[in-house]
């Protein structure tokens, strides 16, 4: 009988930290082969799946610790050292060196690059590629804004390209948005919201991981635009050493390297 893993990841299906898991599971099944069997669950917060950890809820947790372009994640080490972990003994176990690349998609079938006005994504991959973005801010982009996670914003592409997209949902995404440029998005009046959601369909993009255009259905526009080629997150696996053995003293094996 295989042992059964419950894997912790920053979700939704897309982010990065999903990549770095699916490494990880790599990883296992090149050590253990069919000892184990891994299943993966998303959070919604960092915190929520440390939390997790530390009461049992799952195995392991895959966060990212440090970014080689901004330096430590600074809200999973406060995470790490708050009175809740502080409260297990979180312990690393194994870790993902993840090369970060940023990607443009959409959902429109005949928007191009050049005919883009509308730019959705997290916060960090506005940094990590504002050189391709400046590039391009002559030529029509002029209407940035953020939502939780690069993968939230593929999802969000995805939904308001259908057809049957109601309008209560569309209030809701609206409400997500939060504006890098052109004032507080988040205390905008709706239908100026609605307006930019509008936008996004008829000539938007967002930037984010490569593996969301499977996810969600979109097409590429444009492939790595990230500044540099070695941008890379350290991913750690993270388990309560108080409460349960690492996973090769879980299967008898000894550790390997």
């Amino acid at each position: 009988m295989p042992i059964y893993v419950k894997l912790g990841f920053l979700g939704p299906d897309g982010t990065f930290g999903y990549d770095a898991c699916i490494e990880y599971e790599r990883l296992i099944r090149e050590k253990y082969g069919d000892l184990v069997e891994v299943e993966r669950i998303p959070f919604k917060k960092h915190k929520e799946l440390l939390d997790a950890v530390c009461k049992g809820e799952i195995d392991e947790g895959v966060v990212p610790f440090y970014n080689s372009e901004n330096s430590q994640v600074r809200d999973v080490n406060q995470i790490f050292e708050s009175s809740s972990c502080l409260a297990c003994d979180l312990s690393v176990c194994d870790r993902i060196d993840l090369l970060i690349e940023q990607n443009i998609l959409t959902s429109n079938d005949t928007v191009g690059l050049r005919g883009l006005q509308y730019l959705l994504s997290h916060i960090q991959p506005f940094g990590q590629c504002d050189r391709f973005i400046e590039g391009f801010l002559n030529e029509g982009i002029t209407k940035i804004a953020t939502v939780k996670s690069t993968a939230r914003a593929a999802q969000i592409m995805q939904l308001i390209a259908r057809q049957d997209l109601t309008e209560e949902e569309k209030v809701q995404i609206a409400e997500e948005l939060r504006a890098v440029k052109e004032g507080a998005m988040e205390d905008a009046p709706i239908g100026e919201k609605l307006d930019w959601i509008d936008g996004l369909k008829e000539r938007g993009a967002c930037i984010c991981n490569i593996s969301c255009a499977g996810l969600y259905d979109l097409r590429v526009l444009a492939e790595r635009v990230q500044n540099t080629d070695h941008n890379t997150t350290v991913f750690q696996a993270v388990y309560d050493a108080s409460s349960m053995d690492t996973l090769a003293e879980r299967i008898g094996q000894p550790e390997l390297e």
